[in-house]
């Protein structure tokens, strides 16, 4: 076990609600506890947060925050009354501005950025980041820089990597970072990558991250350590609808991407253990997000060309066909020929989108993870 995390230690043989868990507490410099919580989840989250909500108990003395990914659609402002119905604590929609009060849930809003101030929600139309807003990189930033140790930032099932570089700012300011175990989310993208790329303090079954909170509620809050310039700026770039270039040439390196949301240039964030990238007006994108927008992106161009391509060739066959009808013969044949080759381009264009590769994310290694600890 590396000297300094959280100790883990669950009963193999019954991971249910209540069974035992021992944390070694990090001394702070004052009285508070761990008493603010971010989730975040995408593919599946629904039903993992409202499992995980009805293991909360109705005396929990912490805020709970979520980032539930979402279409933009108004229509989507229901989640707060679904995970309402499960959870023993009064679940919200985020109002910008709203006061938070512990043993409440503030859900993000459809696309929205929820961020957490010191006694605060806002709700922000801040730049999209790896597709997403609500995204759960800004969240997990707000929690950082205005609650440091006694934030905690939870993964629990999505795709790609929306999370892991929220959760690496958490742990800087002293915060703590919980996965839930990849074995058990629908999609293990999400906590997988947070895995690889955060020191987490735990990793744990869905079923098991309840009474870790818990116990985290009771125990006192981190050191917090004072954010860095760069995680600032980021900060800043979700409060406001656009960054600047001299801003992104302070925290990276120009890289020659191109933004996948605004086809403007970006830059290389330095200092993150997660590939990242930023544009000029601040979107935000990982090596996967940007994989998986090339991939839509090349599909859609091969359909494009091959829808194209087969017009084409109907209309020199329509063109051959009137000049057999004027009995000329001779250019007839060769309207059929160019459409012999344009056929040919069209069957290598659709071989090509037959052949796309089905993208696969490596996930760690699961052999060597242990509900217990990590």
């Amino acid at each position: 076990m590396k000297s300094g995390q959280l100790e883990w230690q669950v009963d193999r043989l019954r991971r249910q609600r209540g069974d035992a868990v021992y944390i070694q507490p990090k001394h702070d410099d004052g009285s508070r506890t761990h008493d603010i919580y971010c989730i975040a989840a995408s593919m599946g989250g629904i039903e993992a947060i409202s499992s995980l909500l009805a293991d909360v108990p109705s005396d929990f003395p912490g805020a709970i925050f979520i980032t539930q990914h979402t279409s933009a659609s108004p229509r989507r402002n229901y989640l707060a009354d679904i995970f309402g119905r499960h959870s023993n604590l009064p679940c919200h929609l985020a109002v910008d501005g709203m006061r938070f009060e512990k043993g409440n849930v503030y859900v993000a809003v459809p696309d929205r950025h929820l961020l957490i101030e010191r006694a605060t929600i806002r709700t922000t139309i801040g730049p999209k980041e790896n597709y997403s807003r609500p995204a759960a990189d800004p969240m997990f930033r707000s929690a950082a820089v205005h609650h440091g140790g006694a934030a905690v930032g939870i993964v629990l099932t999505g795709m790609l990597d929306d999370g892991a570089a929220g959760l690496e700012a958490i742990k800087q300011c002293g915060g703590k970072a919980i996965a839930q175990h990849p074995e058990t989310a629908v999609a293990p993208d999400m906590p997988s990558n947070a895995i690889r790329y955060c020191d987490v303090d735990g990793i744990l079954p869905l079923d098991g991250i309840a009474t870790a909170m818990s116990v985290l509620a009771q125990t006192p809050a981190g050191e917090t350590v004072t954010p860095s310039q760069q995680l600032l700026m980021e900060l800043q770039f979700a409060m406001t609808v656009e960054s600047n270039i001299s801003a992104e040439n302070r925290i990276g390196k120009l890289s020659p991407y191109m933004c996948p949301d605004c086809n403007g240039q970006m830059w290389r964030v330095q200092d993150s253990s997660i590939p990242r990238y930023r544009c000029h007006v601040g979107h935000a994108h990982t090596l996967l997000s940007m994989i998986e927008y090339h991939g839509d992106a090349a599909e859609r161009m091969g359909w494009s060309m091959l829808r194209t391509l087969r017009e084409k060739e109907r209309l020199l066959r329509s063109l051959g066909e009137e000049e057999t009808r004027l009995q000329r013969d001779d250019v007839a044949a060769t309207y059929r020929d160019q459409a012999d080759v344009v056929g040919q381009q069209a069957e290598l264009i659709s071989k090509a989108i037959k052949l796309s590769p089905e993208v696969g994310f490596a996930e760690p290694p699961t052999e060597n993870i242990e509900y217990s600890q990590h």
